[in-house]
């Protein structure tokens, strides 16, 4: 079977490398891009005294970086096949935004052509509930600077890395949750910070660091047990 891995790395102090067999579907069949058919787009929403939000994401295939910002949320980039729909919709200090490209067959550049880019900046003042879907894409998270509730990510045959942020002050336990196909995914917790990973699914190796023990069923730092916050990280395959 197809192995694809995920490694967990904690900022000077953890690091744990895991690895499992893929379920998830494979891509569609591909079609080939032709000629240069390369639009750039931008989307913004300004920040309004939100304190509360929701990114939901939804992008089969290309390279997606995200990282924080000053506006509530913007985006810019390139698309071969039509740009993304975007939607931004506030209620008193909460909002619900929404980005979701094209899909189709995964495409297949032909040579010279540029692919598809995504650039995501979530303001760094309201607390995020993230919920991407990528597909076959390339995505890389700084989420250092952007404060969670939640994240959920989903990818089938695509590559990932995320680096977390301290934990928001009203939060406890931050859900973190992968489910992956055929996949490499790396995730960063910062130095101070506690965690807990439990995997289900078709796990095949685990070599995790001195940063984690094995306490049950799962893997968790040393102060887990005894904080008031933390990360709580599900792997599932």
């Amino acid at each position: 079977r197809v192995m694809g891995t995920l490694v967990l790395l904690a900022t000077f102090a953890y690091a744990a490398s895991m690895a499992w067999a893929g379920s998830g579907a494979l891509p569609a069949p591909a079609s080939w891009a032709v000629g240069n058919g390369v639009e750039s787009y931008e989307f913004s929403e300004p920040a309004t005294g939100v304190t509360s939000a929701k990114f939901t994401l939804d992008s089969p295939v290309g390279d997606i970086r995200m990282g924080a910002g000053s506006d509530l949320v913007a985006v810019s980039g390139r698309a071969s096949f039509g740009e993304p729909v975007f939607s931004a919709k506030t209620s008193g200090d909460t909002a619900d935004v929404k980005l979701t490209s094209p899909r189709g067959g995964t495409t297949v550049l032909a040579p010279g052509l540029a692919g598809p880019r995504m650039d995501i900046a979530l303001g760094d003042s309201p607390v995020w509930e993230i919920d991407l879907t990528a597909g076959a894409a390339s995505l890389s998270a700084d989420l250092s600077e952007v404060p969670l509730s939640a994240l959920t990510f989903s990818t089938g045959a695509g590559s990932a890395n995320f680096r977390l942020g301290p934990i928001p002050v009203r939060e406890r336990s931050v859900p973190v949750k992968i489910k992956s196909g055929v996949a490499s995914v790396e995730v960063f917790v910062p130095e101070g910070v506690e965690a807990r990973v439990a995997v289900d699914g078709g796990l095949t190796g685990t070599d995790v660091g001195n940063g984690f023990r094995k306490v049950g069923d799962v893997w968790q730092t040393p102060g887990y047990a005894s904080t008031s916050s933390s990360y709580d990280i599900r792997i599932e395959s």
